[in-house]
């Protein structure tokens, strides 16, 4: 920790548009409790409890009564393959596209309906195995739960109106979205950050708007000239919202790994996350008795199972095809 602060303030003092201590307050508040072998294992209990009974598919290991510890864990033995092996997915015979599904349903169960989030979200930590049992033929195991963070209800909500403002390019809502996490001046940036797109097809809708390869190439060329910026809203934002930034980043980096771009539409994983979101804004809107919201969303919702059905079919053909 001293050798990360002294670097850190070396860098800020070379490059003073750059912002890197929020990254030294954050390891320093989450190394002791990723180092407490038995949070660990009370982290594990909970998200077998909250995960695996709404998720058949879904395996956290379990800790060995009597060994564990602050400073020693034992935990059963979980086998699978890494979930972007696609040498192991392939010789298994795993649907990649229900593979992708599955994961989504995970993380946004855990972003938008339990707010108990897994803080370390990184392809080494999802492992994945064939499972005639199920009726999908595949399930994950979700490994390493040193680090949890518990989203707030308001902070929830907030989150899920800045993606209903990206979905539809309601550009107001977007600023008023990102005024309420800390980071109005730079709504633009923030929320290319978040849905991971161009600020052309942001302003346009994201939902509306396919991503090309010239958008991907756009997105690549402005990274490193909005860096600067990018480490300020880092700074900004609530930490909460650092992690949806690596929850987001994991989610497309596996869609593009197993199944690559969408041949029409919005992205597999761009598409269920918006749909966990709408469901939690329609829930509040029923909550708050404001009816006429309830039922729009209602309806968004039916459109995007819709969708998803269409795309189930679409690829059920395809797979079809390359068999015969």
């Amino acid at each position: 920790m001293a050798t990360m602060d002294w670097l850190v303030g070396l860098v800020s003092r070379l490059f003073v548009d750059f912002h890197f201590q929020w990254l030294v307050d954050e390891t320093r508040r989450n190394l002791p409790r990723e180092l407490d072998f038995a949070a660990e294992a009370e982290n594990m209990r909970l998200a077998r409890r909250l995960y695996c009974g709404r998720f058949p598919w879904l395996e956290v290991p379990g800790a060995v009564a009597g060994l564990v510890s602050k400073r020693v864990l034992v935990m059963e033995l979980c086998r699978g393959g890494q979930i972007d092996d696609l040498a192991y997915i392939s010789s298994n015979r795993l649907d990649r596209r229900q593979i992708v599904k599955q994961v989504n349903q995970l993380y946004s169960c855990m972003m938008f309906d339990c707010g108990f989030v897994h803080s370390d979200p990184h392809p080494g930590n999802l492992l994945v195995r064939p499972d005639p049992a199920l009726p999908s033929g595949v399930r994950i195991v979700l490994l390493d739960h040193g680090l949890y963070n518990q989203l707030t209800p308001d902070f929830r909500l907030s989150y899920c109106r800045l993606w209903r403002a990206i979905i539809d390019g309601d550009l107001a809502g977007i600023r008023a979205s990102a005024d309420s996490l800390g980071c109005g001046h730079l709504y633009g940036l923030f929320a290319c950050m978040v849905s991971g797109r161009s600020w052309r097809a942001v302003s346009a809708g994201v939902s509306r708007s396919e991503f090309s390869t010239e958008e991907e190439l756009s997105i690549q060329s402005e990274a490193g000239r909005l860096l600067p910026q990018m480490t300020q809203v880092l700074e900004s934002v609530p930490r909460q919202m650092l992690l949806l930034f690596k929850a987001n980043d994991l989610l497309r980096g596996i869609e593009h790994r197993l199944t690559g771009r969408q041949r029409f539409g919005p992205g597999l994983s761009f598409t269920l996350l918006t749909d966990a979101c709408l469901r939690t804004l329609a829930e509040a809107s029923w909550a708050a008795a404001d009816w006429r919201d309830w039922l729009r969303l209602r309806c968004r919702l039916c459109l995007i199972r819709a969708l998803l059905i269409v795309r189930d079919l679409w690829a059920a053909a395809a797979a079809s095809v390359e068999s015969a």
